[in-house]
């Protein structure tokens, strides 16, 4: 399992802005994903949010616009000329646009080659275990 906690900015749909913890957690169990978890500030305390992200479309995000619905990643620059990366999600209740540094993203998805190398996703894949859980009990 790759584990990491950055300290990103977060802007919301009208530009306010806000530093935010997010955490990132890939594992072998979910070859194609990476996890990105939010906490989020509630009335009696916190709660987290998490969203799955394509890895493929994690990587491609730091060097061209990828993706579309309610994740789009893109390369961009900051207010002191330093490269970010863009996530943004979009959801019925609301968008954020995280801005990461690009080279502590690429810093954690290296990282997750020495779990899965790029292209041997399938080969972790347990298949049988997948139908199991599709068809019904008994069946």
């Amino acid at each position: 399992m790759v584990l990491a906690e950055m300290a990103l900015r977060c802007y919301d749909e009208r530009g306010h802005s806000a530093e935010v913890i997010l955490g990132f957690a890939y594992g072998a169990e979910d070859p194609y994903a990476v996890a990105i978890t939010f906490a989020l500030a509630a009335g009696d305390g916190d709660t987290f949010a998490t969203w799955l992200v394509g890895r493929p479309l994690l990587r491609a995000g730091m060097s061209a616009p990828s993706g579309d619905g309610d994740v789009r990643i893109y390369p961009s620059i900051d207010e002191d000329g330093r490269a970010i990366t863009v996530l943004e999600f979009v959801a019925p209740g609301g968008f954020a646009s995280v801005h990461a540094d690009t080279d502590l993203l690429r810093g954690f998805v290296d990282r997750t080659t020495d779990v899965v190398p790029f292209g041997s996703e399938s080969d972790h894949i347990d298949l049988e275990a997948l139908v199991a859980d599709l068809l019904p009990d008994g069946a």
